[in-house]
């Protein structure tokens, strides 16, 4: 998945058009109201399949890998440095 297929509201999209650094503070902002899923290797076509019988739309993120720490990775598969990452709910900031 490239960092562009991130799914955005259509405000947010308009904002990162603009001025694409603010797409750092998308991803870091914290106020993301989608969920968020993980569906083990083997069951991926079900899970497909499953929201194409219900018409439920679904955006594949990444992969879990068993290294702590999240990656992003830029529309050429570049690291991401994210100097903020959200609010973490249990350091208080």
């Amino acid at each position: 998945m490239a960092l562009s297929d991130v799914p955005l509201s259509p405000p947010a999209r308009a904002v990162v058009a603009i001025d694409h650094q603010a797409l750092l503070s998308v991803l870091a902002g914290g106020d993301d109201y989608e969920v968020l899923v993980a569906v083990p290797a083997s069951q991926v076509a079900a899970f497909r399949h499953a929201l194409l019988v219900t018409g439920v739309s679904a955006t594949e993120l990444g992969v879990l890998q068993p290294q702590p720490g999240i990656r992003i990775l830029d529309d050429e598969g570049r690291p991401l440095g994210l100097e903020q990452t959200g609010y973490d709910h249990f350091q208080g900031s």
